[in-house]
């Protein structure tokens, strides 16, 4: 290497330790020194230099907030972007950024085209919040007045993946949901494996999996941006919360899964590869109900489900046959409880359009059904039965019976 700001600086390090200077403007040439050092020279240092630099900064008997101290939080910052072993957030607790920052340091600056760039609280905010990404367990000890659009980490769920050709490039796109139905796209090549974690093997992204992500507000209300996303430790049903689902129908052709839950909400399960159930099947699921769209989703996590954990979700009821007619191989129903009526749960963006649901307290099921069932077909028979909304060809629910008990 050659006689560069980094030699230059060795030198200068001697000396300054030989002096020990008490005046405030030899310290603070030092730790502008150091800063330019840091700043300029971050990969050639390495990771435990820079560590070292930073702590030697840290000593010096600087104004606190200052220009100067706040050049060592850029510096920090530089390095934090540059390498994922360097601890960030114990960083951030021993600058404390809530004494600290001055009101400059949440300005942008400008270049000499007009370009804007980021100002230092923002910078910061974003990299703390990335710090946090690969290690959770590191908190931090400080508050900010101001957060950018910046949400707290969240895990969220890989609902879809997509591909698409542009430029005659294969490109893949994956949506991720909350728990509370928000819901965000990216490329997929945006989520990542925990980088702390060296694997030789290439990361894929499939529908299921559960990432901890770090969002970012845009203009729109209640509307947000993928910033970065790590894979989480965490199992599924650790985070999202399992129900039980009734498997009415499956389409091979396009790999879904029609699923109905215990109040009557019909979700898709689509892109889930290795899962093996069949018509009639009882599945445990995590329901995903987006706030702006209809279509709900459903992530099977098990096929197997006790009879306990069955009928707690899905109570039966207890239904009559009050007509028969052999001729059209039909009869009707009704339930022997009116007053509890089957009634489908609407989806916060049915709500908020003014949807209404619609009760159903009887309904018609063929003969042959009943018989397969070893139900006799009489008028006044009871049986028990589980009983969910379905729609038809002309998009209208009607009630239909499944898994009956004579």
């Amino acid at each position: 290497m050659e006689n560069t700001l980094l030699e230059q600086f060795e030198a200068l390090h001697e000396l300054y330790k030989e002096a020990n200077p008490t005046e405030l403007k030899d310290i603070e040439q030092y730790a502008k020194i150091i800063c330019l050092v840091l700043t300029q020279n971050t990969e050639e240092l390495g990771a435990l230099k820079c560590r070292q630099l930073l702590a030697e900064a840290m000593k010096l008997d600087l104004k606190r907030p200052s220009y100067h101290y706040s050049s060592i939080l850029w510096a920090a910052c530089k390095v934090a972007s540059t390498f994922t072993e360097f601890h960030f957030v114990p960083f951030l607790n021993l600058w404390n950024p809530t004494d600290n920052l001055r009101q400059e340091d949440y300005k942008q600056s400008k270049d000499k085209e007009g370009k804007l760039y980021p100002s230092l609280a923002e910078r910061m905010t974003k990299l703390c919040r990335q710090a946090q990404l690969i290690r959770p367990e590191e908190k931090t000890t400080f508050t900010l007045s101001k957060t950018f659009g910046y949400t707290s980490i969240c895990p969220m769920l890989v609902t879809k993946v997509t591909t698409a050709e542009k430029n005659h490039r294969k490109l893949h796109f994956v949506r991720l949901s909350l728990s509370n139905g928000v819901e965000v796209e990216a490329e997929a090549h945006a989520l990542r494996a925990n980088p702390l974690e060296p694997s030789d093997k290439r990361h894929y992204v499939n529908v299921g999996q559960v990432y901890n992500v770090l969002l970012r507000e845009k203009s729109e209300p209640k509307s947000y941006r993928l910033v970065d996303a790590v894979l989480s430790k965490q199992h599924i049903t650790e985070v999202f919360t399992c129900q039980v689902g009734y498997v009415e129908h499956i389409d091979k052709e396009h790999g879904h899964i029609h699923i109905y839950d215990g109040f009557s909400r019909h979700f898709v399960s689509e892109g889930q590869k290795f899962i093996r159930c069949a018509e009639g099947d009882f599945v445990s699921f995590i329901p995903v109900v987006p706030r702006e769209s209809r279509f709900k989703k459903a992530i099977i996590v098990t096929t197997t489900q006790t009879q306990h954990t069955l009928y707690e979700q899905f109570p039966p009821r207890e239904v009559i046959i009050t007509y028969v007619n052999e001729e059209k191989n039909f009869c009707r129903w009704e339930l022997t409880n009116p007053d509890k009526p089957v009634v489908e749960q609407l989806s916060p963006l049915q709500v908020a359009e003014g949807e209404t649901p619609t009760p159903f307290t009887a309904g018609f099921i063929d003969i042959d059904k009943l018989q397969s069932w070893s139900v006799p077909v009489v008028k006044g028979q009871k049986f028990e039965c589980i009983i969910f909304l379905k729609r038809n060809k002309e998009k209208h629910k009607f009630p239909m019976l499944v898994v009956v008990k004579a």
